[in-house]
């Protein structure tokens, strides 16, 4: 077998890399690997800009090949991040072949830096329990930094409580095209990044697999304006469900809003029978933790910067 590495295609590629994905989560049962929404909201985010079919470029697919029957089996997948953060998804059985990987990425860090009289770094985001991953890049050079963000877990069969809203607060579906404005205000108010979202955007985001539209949950305040929102990412082949986004808007905090509206989601999302609840990248803050324990997802790992100067 023959280790090979290929362009991708979204069109006839991204099926296959779900795929992996999914069969990466079910034989480790970790979220070392990203899970199949992530790597479909790279086109589908609704907050940034338009996806271009150039940006096929910065994923690559590694393949074990067996030159005598051309069978093909996708062992790894690499997404490069222009701000030089590399994510390096390889299958559990395949991690031999991790350093291979990693020289290659360094060496293409290092031929862009030929051209780039910046100061170059290779970042990589790891869990803090992927031990075999912190000792290849300690090996390699790399040092720890901080850690922000975690990964949740909420157990399937805990029960979800009843809630109340304060009064004149109510729980609706968001209706991409009536509800736009508000929908862009409030994600804005807390994910500024998110006041770029353009209604094509939106409706592209709608259009996303992962996206169901009785999902996506907003709270509206007594003056008619959204107050919270979150979306249950559920990708239909691992039915993988991921709370991803959510938050309240700075002038309705502090009402248990971000609660009501979350507890709705899961007595929703339940209705699919996931296999997983989970939230990746979730906030690290005081507040944070308090609100996710209180809602009955625990912290399973924190995601560590590691960080080498190329």
């Amino acid at each position: 077998m023959t280790l090979k590495i290929r362009e991708f295609h979204w069109n006839s590629d991204f099926e296959l890399v779900r795929d992996f994905l999914i069969e990466s989560y079910n034989i480790s049962k970790n979220l070392y690997n990203w899970i199949p929404q992530r790597f479909e909201n790279r086109k589908f985010g609704p907050c940034g800009t338009e996806y271009q079919d150039e940006e096929d470029e910065l994923v690559k697919i590694w393949e074990l090949v067996d030159e005598d029957t051309n069978i093909k089996k996708i062992v790894a997948v690499t997404i490069y991040d222009p701000a030089s953060t590399y994510w390096m998804q390889i299958h559990p059985d395949y991690r031999y072949l991790e350093t291979k990987i990693l020289d290659w990425i360094e060496a293409q860090i290092i031929d862009l830096k030929k051209t780039d009289k910046q100061r170059l770094e290779l970042h990589f985001y790891v869990h803090d329990s992927d031990e075999f991953r912190i000792s290849l890049l300690t090996e390699k050079g790399f040092q720890r930094k901080g850690s922000d963000e975690c990964t949740r877990i909420r157990p399937l069969k805990m029960e979800i409580p009843v809630y109340h809203l304060p009064e004149g607060y109510s729980i609706k579906l968001v209706n991409i095209e009536e509800d736009f404005e508000k929908y862009r205000e409030v994600m804005g108010a807390v994910f500024p990044h998110c006041y770029k979202m353009t209604k094509s955007l939106a409706e592209k985001y709608s259009k996303a697999s992962f996206y169901k539209a009785d999902l996506d949950l907003v709270v509206v305040a007594p003056k008619d304006d959204f107050a919270a929102f979150c979306t249950m990412r559920f990708d239909p082949k691992s039915k993988i469900a991921e709370l991803e986004p959510m938050g309240t808007h700075p002038n309705h905090r502090r009402k248990g809003l971000g609660k009501a509206l979350i507890y709705e989601a899961l007595k929703r999302v339940i209705h699919y029978r996931p296999t997983l609840i989970c939230i990746l990248g979730a906030a690290s803050t005081k507040a944070a933790d308090a609100l996710y324990d209180s809602l009955g997802f625990e912290k399973i790992d924190d995601i560590i910067l590691w960080v080498k100067e190329l």
